[in-house]
C-alpha cells in the first residue's frame, strides 16, 4: 500500500465479516509482521494462506464467535473479533488488530472499538464486552479506555513476551 493517509474519515471505515475472498497478500504479510503482532499471540505462529483460510472458514462456520474485517475506502486494514460470545450471559471478548501499519496513531482505534461496540449491541444483543491486553501495549488500553471500558483485573505474569513475564490486563465495558 503506497499512499500515506494523514486523516482518517469515520464514515469511510466499515466493519463487515470476513469472507476467503478477502484474504490477500498484505492479509498474510500482517500476520507474520512482527511489529504488527508482537502484543497478540499471533506471534507463536507462523501464517500463510492455507492457515488464514481455514481460519476465515472456522470463524464463518462458528454461530459464537464473528470475524470482522476492518476495510477503509474499501481496502482491508485491518481485523476485530468478536468470540466467543457467551449467550446465556449476553457477554463476549472483542481482540483487534490494525494490520496496515500507515493507519497507526490516527485515531483509527477509537473509531473501531465505537463501531464494533454499536454491532454488539444491536446485532448480537450482548450487554458486556470485555478484553485483554498487555501491560505493555499502552495505546491498545488508551482505546479502550476512551471508549468507556474500565480496567476490571491484574493477572500479573499472565503473559509471555521476550521472555519476561508481563501483566494481563482485563477491561470491560457495559453497552
Amino acid at each position: 500500500m503506497g499512499s500515506h493517509y494523514k486523516k482518517i474519515y469515520p464514515n469511510l471505515i466499515k466493519l463487515k465479516i470476513l469472507n476467503i475472498k478477502d484474504i490477500s497478500e498484505n492479509y498474510i504479510n500482517w500476520l507474520n509482521d512482527y511489529k504488527v503482532t508482537k502484543h497478540t499471540d499471533l506471534i507463536f505462529q507462523k501464517h500463510n494462506l492455507k492457515s488464514i483460510k481455514n481460519y476465515v472458514v472456522y470463524m464463518k462456520k462458528d454461530a459464537n464467535n464473528f470475524l470482522y474485517g476492518i476495510f477503509y475506502k474499501n481496502i482491508h486494514i485491518g481485523n476485530v473479533k468478536v468470540g466467543p460470545i457467551l449467550q446465556a450471559h449476553k457477554t463476549a471478548y472483542i481482540s483487534y488488530l490494525i494490520g496496515e501499519r500507515q493507519f497507526w496513531n490516527k485515531g483509527l482505534g477509537r473509531i473501531v472499538i465505537k463501531k464494533i461496540k454499536n454491532i454488539c449491541k444491536k446485532k448480537h444483543k450482548l450487554i458486556k464486552l470485555n478484553a485483554g491486553v498487555s501491560e505493555l501495549h499502552e495505546p491498545s488500553q488508551k482505546v479502550l479506555l476512551k471508549n468507556g471500558f474500565k480496567l476490571e483485573g491484574n493477572f500479573k505474569k499472565q503473559i509471555v513476551y521476550k521472555n519476561k513475564r508481563y501483566s494481563l490486563l482485563k477491561y470491560g465495558c457495559l453497552l
